[in-house]
């Protein structure tokens, strides 16, 4: 149930506070006067889509916020979605929209998504209105309607699910079937590739390390040379350094106990002297390997030339190309193993055809259950809102689509305004004020299937007056006795029999526009039902009129 709705700075509201009453609420004002806003106001707070546009000229953002009584439903949603509520304590759903265009939302000042706090809104209200009237127009709408009667949404998710898998299947076994000469082609090219790189056995560093040899090989004269002449310079020359060392220490030596520095130098030139003899013996043992060979110069240019032509061709580098054999061999295990996954998709597709079939089966029996039934409801309930005379009917009949997403049937309610008429699609033979009272019919019938505490209802009494208006009323009073009601309406037949009325109203200041709400008492209520009735023209009469309607 609403407990009340706080709203600010919201298109021309500035500021409202709205407390709701149980059972039947009543919403009047003259057309414009922002009744609708406060509706739109209250979607906001439940999660319905939000545009910058809706924040008050020169305020930075706009706020909702209303406060429920929850239900065991949507405590239970609560806990699911890990939301503190307190047992006995009310559920506050708020929602703050920048001029930005951002939003954010919260649950009991928790902060949420957009689509949670749409779920949470939905356990606690339920809307109708006139242009939700022109949407049983639309046929497409039908089908949901009925599963949601009927609880076969799970059921038809399931199928959707299955529908979804066959199509992916059978596409993707059309393809397989189709790529099959393309395949072998391939096939025959990726063997060619895996068996040239499985022959070259690429090894990554490779190339960096033939080119240094290449380079050494064909320089080896110039270094044998070069180190032929370090070697002399260094041990076995004629004055070789080694031997300039050595002799340097043999002078040095005897005078190491006078002098502590001089010690240390010598120490340093022995170190020294291993050092030059320790690079000589590395000089000669590199000059004694090294020897020109032409075959392999001609071996080394020849891999090379491979690897190199082996990159371009798979347009890669070395690394790359060390890994692309396993990648050439999981792809042609692929396409070895396509002729075997043809045949095991097909017999995957088979399943899911039989699966998805049965299932539409299924789902078709039980709306055709639930249509019975649910025609049975809404013919008891027309009958109460004064068309007796009518019939409605759901038409459950075979798609011409065949299998889809949502089963195999075409759903569509029809409708006999007066007996003995046939029926016919609502669009062809429902008035505004009929499609109003089928709306509410099937609103009540739903609730049934799925309960919620309050229901909003804006101006679904259009196109009815009269004595009709007068059954409606009463109708939704014998709702309100089990429910919240809250009820937009310019009819003072059904206004007359609210426990809670609030008037709205416009008024100006300084330039501008902004939306009042007044919850009315007794001698309010009867000064704006008399306006309902008479409207500027109300007097002692229409006043007289409304204490009879109100008494009654």
């Amino acid at each position: 149930m609403l407990l009340d709705l706080r709203i600010r700075d919201l298109a021309i509201i500035e500021a409202l506070d709205l407390e709701f009453a149980p059972g039947f609420n009543v919403v009047s004002g003259e057309t414009g006067a922002g009744k609708s806003i406060i509706v739109h106001a209250l979607g906001l707070g439940l999660g319905t889509r939000a545009t910058s546009d809706v924040v008050r000229l020169g305020a930075d953002s706009a706020r909702v916020e209303a406060s429920f009584e929850g239900s065991s439903r949507t405590r239970a949603l609560l806990d699911e979605q890990d939301i503190e509520a307190e047992p006995g304590e009310p559920v506050i759903l708020r929602r703050v929209i920048r001029a930005t265009g951002r939003s954010r939302s919260y649950v009991n000042d928790t902060s949420v998504s957009v689509s949670t706090l749409r779920a949470v809104g939905a356990t606690l209200v339920d809307f109708a209105s006139q242009h939700e009237s022109a949407v049983l127009l639309d046929q497409s709408r039908h089908r949901p309607v009925l599963d949601g009667y009927g609880q076969l949404d799970d059921r038809v998710e399931e199928l959707r699910g299955d529908v979804v898998d066959l199509r992916a299947a059978r596409k993707e076994l059309a393809a397989l079937r189709e790529s099959a000469q393309r395949r072998e082609e391939e096939l025959d090219l990726l063997r060619h590739q895996a068996d040239e790189l499985e022959e070259a056995a690429p090894v990554e560093g490779e190339t960096e390390d033939l080119e240094r040899e290449l380079h050494v090989l064909n320089n080896v004269t110039r270094l044998r040379e070069a180190l032929s002449f370090a070697e002399h310079g260094l041990y076995s020359g004629a004055g070789a350094a080694v031997e300039q060392v050595g002799a340097s220490l043999e002078q040095l030596r005897p005078f190491t106990d006078l002098d502590d520095e001089l010690a240390g130098g010598v120490g340093q030139l022995e170190q020294a002297l291993y050092e030059l003899e320790d690079v000589a013996r590395t000089v000669s043992g590199i000059a004694s390997r090294l020897s020109h060979d032409p075959h392999r110069i001609e071996e080394i240019e020849e891999r090379l030339d491979t690897l190199r032509v082996l990159q371009r061709k798979h347009r890669c580098d070395e690394a790359e190309l060390v890994e692309k054999l396993d990648q050439l061999s999981a792809r042609i295990d692929r396409l070895d193993r396509a002729a075997t996954d043809s045949e095991e998709l097909s017999a995957r597709v088979d399943q899911l055809q039989e699966r998805a079939t049965e299932r539409a089966a299924a789902i078709r029996d039980a709306r055709l259950e639930t249509g019975r039934e649910m025609e049975g409801r809404i013919a008891a309930i027309l009958e109460e809102l004064a068309m007796g005379g009518a019939r409605f009917v759901v038409s459950v009949e075979p798609d011409p689509a065949g299998l889809t997403e949502t089963g195999t049937d075409r759903v569509t309610f029809l409708l006999s305004a007066n007996r003995g008429e046939p029926t016919r699609p609502l669009a062809r033979v429902a008035s505004g004020g009929e499609l109003s009272r089928v709306l509410l019919s099937i609103k009540e019938v739903l609730r049934d299937a799925s309960p919620t505490r309050t229901l909003v209802l804006d101006e679904i009494d259009s196109g009815i007056g009269g004595n009709t208006a007068d059954v409606l009323g009463h109708k939704l009073q014998t709702m309100a006795g089990t429910d919240q009601l809250i009820v937009i309406t310019h009819l003072p037949q059904i206004a007359a029999l609210a426990g809670c009325h609030y008037r709205v109203g416009k008024n100006e200041h300084e330039g501008r526009t902004s939306v009042w709400a007044e919850r009315l008492d007794a001698d309010g209520r009867v000064r704006e039902l008399s306006r309902m009735v008479a409207g500027k023209r109300h007097s002692k009469r229409s006043r007289a009129l409304v204490e009879e309607m109100m008494d009654a």
